[in-house]
């Protein structure tokens, strides 16, 4: 059966390592996987990336997640060819394709209005766009 260790479960027990979300800005980010969500209106795709360099091409220390999500609904559709476009692809494209790919991402900052880390300051999704292959 699965256990933490003695150390994961003290740091468990303190509430955990605190969350310090990413300055505003271009970074480069991995696609994670995108994961079809049902929503009310339609389907929605949910994006995951991993940062992994700053806009100067500095590989970040920590390498936090970001979620995007682009409804599938005929009036949002046009959110997928964005994202597309920012790969390099068309719309008609297969995300796991994508994966692994990198993109570059523009990073905002809000507070969070509900859920665990309600009133703290975390990381959002702005837009994203072409970066050159490695």
């Amino acid at each position: 059966m699965p256990k933490l260790t003695d150390e994961q479960a003290q740091k468990a027990d303190e509430g955990g390592e605190e969350f310090e979300p990413v300055p505003p800005g271009a970074y480069v980010a991995v696609l994670n996987q995108v994961t079809e969500k049902p929503g009310n209106a339609a389907p929605y795709w949910e994006w995951e990336f991993v940062l992994t360099h700053d806009a100067d091409g500095n590989e970040l220390e920590v390498k936090p997640k970001l979620w995007e999500n682009t409804s599938t609904s005929e009036r949002a559709v046009w959110r997928i060819a964005q994202m597309m476009a920012a790969f390099g692809r068309d719309s008609d494209a297969d995300t796991d394709e994508l994966v692994g790919e990198y993109v570059g991402v523009n990073v905002g900052q809000e507070i969070a209005q509900q859920g665990v880390r309600a009133g703290q300051l975390r990381n959002i999704f702005l837009s994203a766009f072409p970066v050159e292959s490695e």
